[in-house]
């Protein structure tokens, strides 16, 4: 499933729903759990009590750090991904299935999602230029000397990566 769609899919049960509020650019610095509700204070002062909170604002999540003070940890691994129209790579796809290729330190994933619009790809591989105090590992010109040593069609699927965010 599009990431897209399943959001849709989401918000228009939360509109469909009468026991849900649905607040948008909120940013919560406070996180209570109190004995038979949840109290969420946020950066506008505005506070809320609920039956439950869910905190899914990523890695870096500062509703995450309320509850757990550790660390991402780094494993060196790397990963681009995205989606494609399916008639770009229609050559190359194979439309009714999962394809995993698997290497050394690398993977690379296919499938199609939206009704088979679009083709979604993964890149993942382990940066051998990984340095903690450093920013640059895992660059498109990695993955593309590692991905270029791959069976020709890995190679050449890996080219169409959308390579602005890893």
């Amino acid at each position: 499933m599009h990431r897209s769609d399943l959001h849709a899919i989401l918000l228009e049960a939360c509109r469909d729903s009468e026991q849900v509020t649905l607040l948008t650019d909120k940013r919560v610095t406070d996180v209570e759990n109190l004995e038979d509700c949840v109290r969420v204070t946020c950066a506008d002062g505005s506070v809320y009590e609920a039956m439950a909170a869910v905190g899914a604002d990523g890695l870096w999540s500062t509703t995450r750090q309320l509850f757990s003070d550790d660390q991402p940890i780094c494993s060196q691994y790397v990963a681009y991904r995205g989606t494609i129209p399916t008639e770009e790579i229609l050559q190359y796809a194979r439309l009714d299935d999962v394809v995993m290729w698997i290497g050394p330190n690398l993977h690379f994933v296919q499938y199609p999602v939206r009704r088979k619009e679009l083709f979604n790809q993964v890149a993942v591989f382990k940066s051998t230029r990984y340095r903690v105090d450093s920013d640059d590992w895992g660059t498109p010109e990695e993955l593309d000397a590692v991905f270029d040593q791959c069976f020709p069609a890995v190679a050449n699927a890996a080219k169409y990566m959308q390579r602005h965010r890893r």
